[in-house]
């Protein structure tokens, strides 16, 4: 209708397109592939470059490293102590004190011997990580 005043009450109609903007960042449309999205690629005339390279060997060790140390059983001298008895870890002396002995009698420092390396046991392995966790309803840190 040409003749009548325009209603200022109403937003102006729109009579095409928006026009183009640049995208901002928060205009993206994620609703639509990335331009060249689905065009097909070249093939390929030779193969990629990582499609000829031989697999390593694992079934050695890889290149400057040897075989694993052979572990030797400890002799009678690794298991001296290099220092007096009583400098020693209480823990080494406790297989010198015997059940019945009730008065004291002072240690041989000929019979101390370290114990042989041995890895850790498995409940001793256990009872770290029982130490080391946090607090729950089966075991309370009261």
């Amino acid at each position: 209708v040409p003749n009548q005043p325009p209603n200022l009450n109403l937003p102006p109609g729109h009579s095409g397109p928006p026009p183009q903007q640049p995208p901002m960042a928060g205009d993206l449309n994620f609703t639509q592939p990335p331009p060249g999205w689905g065009v097909a690629a070249p093939a390929p005339s030779a193969p990629p470059p990582f499609a000829t390279v031989p697999l390593p060997d694992f079934s050695k060790p890889p290149p400057g490293f040897g075989p694993p140390p052979v572990i030797h059983e400890p002799s009678v001298e690794d298991l001296m102590p290099s220092m007096p008895y009583f400098e020693l870890p209480a823990g080494l002396m406790v297989p010198l004190i015997k059940l019945e002995d009730g008065e004291y009698r002072p240690l041989d420092p000929d019979a101390i011997r370290l114990p042989p390396p041995a890895p850790p046991s498995d409940r001793l392995v256990a009872a770290v990580e029982a130490f080391y966790a946090p607090p729950n309803h089966d075991s309370p840190r009261d």
